[in-house]
């Protein structure tokens, strides 16, 4: 059997309230710095900037949601804040701007899109100072749930301003008339929201909603609600 040695002990690199003196076995002792007194690492600048950026963004999403927040009555949009706060910030990533950009094609009601409810193509386009949505309507352009459905109408919304700055978020909307869910002429439907004067970021909104006799629906499956255009800064 062998012997067991006498390690000398090292001497103490620092204030011995800090350390702890470790015997292994085996080995010779050490001295180990007490939990609690080693100071953080500080954060890199990269990781800091990916706070800072995390955070603007999410506060964009919750001043977009807020500015649109009538719109959204009855609708289940989700984790609204965390996929719009993910398109911000890709959107940055590639452009180094704020800017609405990053949510053109964006379903507000994810659950149940407008695409579930419309069946014809919209056209967008924007002439002078207007951003046009068309929409081409007819025998059965927009999906029946059940004979309590007698109609829809189309808004188109539009909102525009400094993502920065969440004050300065404007929104403005446009009502088509209730079309009969019956309808089998062939209809255009025409909706034109005028563009702001200052250069800054805007996005169009098409949001459709069924009608039941003189009320609109009472359930979220009964709109849709899509972000049709988005232009930059």
């Amino acid at each position: 059997m062998s012997k067991k040695k006498n390690w000398a002990i090292p001497p103490c690199p620092g204030n011995p309230e800090d350390y702890t003196l470790v015997r292994p076995k085996n080995e010779p002792p050490y001295w180990r710095k007490k939990r609690g007194t080693v100071k953080p690492a500080k954060l890199n600048t990269s990781f800091k900037n990916n706070v800072k950026l995390n955070k603007n963004v999410s506060s964009m999403a919750s001043s977009i949601k807020k500015k649109i927040m009538p719109f959204l009555e009855k609708l289940e949009t989700g984790r609204f804040v965390a996929k719009v706060s993910g398109r911000l910030r890709k959107e940055y990533y590639k452009s180094g701007k704020f800017n609405f950009g990053g949510l053109k094609e964006y379903e507000l009601q994810p659950t149940y899109s407008l695409s579930n409810l419309l069946r014809r193509e919209y056209d967008v386009h924007v002439k002078g100072n207007e951003a046009i949505i068309e929409i081409p309507l007819g025998e059965n352009a927009v999906k029946k749930f059940n004979g309590l459905v007698t109609g829809y109408f189309f808004e188109g919304i539009l909102l525009h301003g400094d993502l920065s700055k969440p004050n300065s978020l404007r929104v403005d909307s446009e009502t088509s008339p209730v079309y009969d869910i019956r309808l089998k002429q062939a209809t255009n439907c025409r909706l034109s929201l005028h563009l702001p004067t200052k250069k800054v970021s805007w996005m169009v909104m098409l949001k459709l909603h069924l009608v039941m006799g003189t009320k609109t629906g009472d359930f979220h499956k009964h709109f849709g609600m899509k972000v049709v255009w988005a232009e930059e800064s």
